[in-house]
């Protein structure tokens, strides 16, 4: 066990308190938070003109509300010619998360995006924010990226960060 000693000031002026702290973890609700980010690497290309899964099998267990809030960014191209387009939007379901180029699935989150390319290859950046409500305490659901490419050429996603809390 540790103890600090810490001098503070209290109510009245001039007046000197000691707190007393000790080590060990925090169990007031205010302060701990059930939180996962992280920084996966780039799926693989697709020419796919369907929606298909990314395969990042973000994974999140609440564990208290049952409400989180999800931040998923990163930049999305189609590596055709000017004119070719592609398109992400966010999803999350229980079970065992889906991999890269598999047939979409879950329950989309945020709004969709979309993009086409003045010129060719061009970058865009997106940001998916969004806030689920009622999730269950105790059940550990994926979160992953739906993408395609829709028009010829092929999607990329590349950059993609994530920052998922409970609320």
């Amino acid at each position: 066990m540790c103890a600090y000693s810490v001098t503070a000031l209290g109510a009245a002026p001039n007046s000197i308190g000691t707190v007393q702290l000790q080590a060990g973890a925090v169990t007031d609700d205010k302060i701990t938070r059930n939180v996962v980010k992280g920084q996966p690497g780039n799926p693989a290309l697709s020419a796919s003109a369907v929606m298909i899964m990314a395969g990042l099998a973000i994974a999140f267990t609440p564990a208290k509300t049952g409400n989180v809030r999800v931040i998923i960014t990163g930049e999305i191209a189609n590596s055709g010619v000017a004119h070719d387009g592609a398109s992400v939007v966010a999803a999350f379901g229980t079970g065992v998360a889906p991999v890269n180029g598999a047939a979409a699935a879950g329950t989309l989150l945020g709004n969709r995006f979309d993009c086409t390319s003045v010129a060719g290859a061009e970058k865009f950046a997106f940001a998916i924010v969004d806030r689920v409500v009622g999730l269950v305490v105790g059940t550990a659901y994926w979160f992953d990226l739906q993408f395609l490419a829709s028009t010829a050429g092929n999607a990329t996603i590349t950059d993609i960060s994530y920052y998922i809390e409970e609320a």
